[in-house]
């Protein structure tokens, strides 16, 4: 149905290979460890709306 599928373990390998020549090491770390804190964040978000919804549900 698609075109494309998701890459596997060696285009993965590639991918990050080039990341790390294009932007270097130190760099490419910093982006990584950035990306982590805004997946924490977002998932933090996600977990207080939930808790958010549960709490209007009950007061009905």
């Amino acid at each position: 149905m698609f075109p494309f599928q998701m890459p596997g373990g060696g285009e993965l390998l590639l991918i990050i290979g080039i990341a790390l020549l294009l932007f270097g090491g130190d760099k490419a770390l910093e982006k990584a460890k950035s990306l982590g804190k805004e997946v924490h964040n977002l998932k933090k978000d996600v977990e207080d709306i939930k808790e958010e919804v549960k709490v209007k549900i009950i007061d009905k």
